[in-house]
């Protein structure tokens, strides 16, 4: 019983081996296989027409914008790296502030208007001193 015992352990490795062995060796030829190279002859032609690369697109002369007046963005009018002319839009800025201010100082104007216009009326009362 003890010799079947070791007949059937040396099968099995000697069986594991033959199973193994080959599967570790196609694992080596096929990690270490070159890649597939295709030879061409070179020739004069027309150069590519597309050409793919990352980095920066930088301008001639930068320009800086600002604004006089700082207020909360409403609208975005011109994208980043589209064509703009002078004088465009680039955005539009949030003025209900702004046309408060003006409306103030419209009345404010308005009202020396009219003080303005009533002073010659003024000057000539009598002083009501009796001077």
């Amino acid at each position: 019983m003890c010799g079947d015992r070791r007949v059937s352990r040396r099968a099995l490795i000697i069986l594991g081996l033959c199973f193994v062995l080959p599967v570790l060796v196609a694992g080596i030829i096929w990690t270490r296989r070159g890649q597939e190279v295709t030879l061409v002859r070179p020739h004069r032609g027309t150069a590519v027409e597309l050409v793919y690369a990352t980095g920066f697109v930088e301008p001639d002369q930068p320009e800086s914008v600002s604004a006089r007046v700082t207020a909360p963005v409403v609208a975005v009018l011109a994208g980043e790296g589209e064509p703009v002319r002078r004088g465009q839009a680039l955005l539009r800025r949030d003025d209900s502030d702004l046309q408060g201010s003006l409306r103030q100082a419209r009345a404010q104007s308005l009202g020396l208007s009219l003080q303005e216009q009533r002073a010659p009326l003024c000057t000539g009362l009598d002083d009501p001193r009796g001077s």
